[in-house]
């Protein structure tokens, strides 16, 4: 006797395959082992995907928020030596982005920026917010597109080790009710080392944490940027790494940010593309006039 094919979900509508997906779940039952206990059911793919469905379909355009640099509805990886100023960096893309102004010479996509801050209070931030709205000759009112949220002090973290896994944590679980609720463009987390309570050496957990992330920027279809310190080598080499190579092959872009030695130089942004070249972006920037 033939055994019957299963069918071909991948030709299904979303719809079809959500209502096939959920009958199929309340019809299974748990299998029993030969101790009697329970096996649990194996897990159904969400997202079966037949290429052959692409005929005539347009190919979507790669979405930015800041056009070659920061590819939108994904993880960023910002990373900066102490005191050089990427937090800073951070807020005055922030206010780009909710004035349409310039940053740094490139026009980000106009939108709304949530800023998760476990580095700078609120006075802190307040003082430099004051500076760049002053350079971009706007009002608090015009500012209205961002949200602040003072961390400093607190437990911060969003992916924390349990049983050997990065599993989500409260305040994981918070952030993700408050960009559902408020809808950010950009979410902007600062920093990695307040909120990644995992070894940062340890390639699975780092990947496990990043997928946190990647799951974040799926859901709510909003860009993530990530700011994180480098290490004593990552400093020395000028790559502006730190831990495992997974920080840096887990995202799909990665900035390191590097002011001048000496004085007269202009900062660099070394940018890691989508297509993995390292190019480096000089810019004026300005920390006399946009903050410390």
């Amino acid at each position: 006797m033939t055994a019957a094919r299963p069918p071909d979900y991948s030709t299904w509508s979303r719809e079809r395959q959500d209502e096939y997906y959920r009958r199929l779940g309340e019809e299974r039952t748990p299998s029993r082992r030969g101790n009697g206990k329970a096996e649990e059911a194996s897990p159904l793919f969400a997202r079966i995907i037949n290429p052959a469905n692409w005929e005539g379909v347009p190919v979507p355009d790669r979405e930015w928020i800041v056009q070659d640099y920061m590819p939108d509805k994904t993880v960023t990886l910002l990373s900066g030596d102490g005191g050089q100023g990427k937090s800073l960096l951070a807020l005055q893309l922030a206010a780009g982005m909710a004035l349409a102004k310039e940053w740094i010479g490139l026009m980000p996509t106009p939108g709304r920026t949530l800023v998760l801050s476990a580095e700078d209070d609120g006075d802190e931030m307040q003082r430099r917010l004051d500076k760049i709205r002053a350079f971009y000759k706007a009002s608090w009112a015009d500012l209205a597109d961002i949200r602040l949220i003072d961390l400093a002090g607190e437990n911060a973290v969003l992916g924390a080790l349990v049983n050997g896994q990065i599993l989500p944590t409260e305040m994981f679980r918070t952030l993700d009710a408050f960009m559902a609720e408020w809808k950010p463009s950009l979410t902007t987390l600062d920093v990695l080392a307040d909120m990644f309570a995992g070894q940062e050496n340890d390639r699975a957990q780092v990947r496990q944490f990043i997928r946190l992330l990647k799951q974040l920027a799926r859901k709510h279809e909003c860009a993530i940027l990530l700011l994180a310190h480098p290490s004593l080598t990552g400093m020395y080499t000028g790559t502006g790494l730190s831990g495992s190579t997974d920080w840096n092959n887990g995202v799909r872009s990665r900035l390191y940010f590097q002011t001048p030695k000496t004085d007269g130089g202009d900062p660099v942004l070394n940018i890691r593309h989508p297509c993995r070249k390292l190019i480096p972006f000089r810019f004026e920037f300005k920390p006399r006039v946009a903050g410390p």
